[in-house]
């Protein structure tokens, strides 16, 4: 276990609205500031307190295996291409 870290407040907010219940999208809806990214972010960050270094490290290959590109910055040429994509209803989301 880490130290004793507390999650963003953002995260808090998130984390306990999941806890009473609503689902992703009724956050994201009903709060503005609130974003699907802000909804996987507070759940890394609370894993990231409560996990050891090396339980991290191990998720996080895991997830680099079947997702190569997890957690690297979006180039613009990633933004312009979800875009086009949503444009065209190719694109969902949770």
């Amino acid at each position: 276990m880490t130290t004793h870290q507390r999650p963003s407040s953002k995260s808090v907010t998130v984390l306990s609205l999941i806890a009473e219940g609503y689902s992703y999208s009724q956050i994201v809806d009903g709060h503005p500031d609130i974003t699907y990214l802000d909804v996987f972010g507070a759940a890394e960050e609370a894993l990231r307190i409560i996990e050891s270094p090396s339980d991290y490290h191990e998720r996080m290959e895991r997830i680099k295996k079947i997702y190569p590109n997890a957690y690297q910055k979006w180039t613009e040429e990633n933004d312009a291409s979800l875009t086009a994509l949503h444009g065209g209803g190719r694109a969902q989301c949770c």
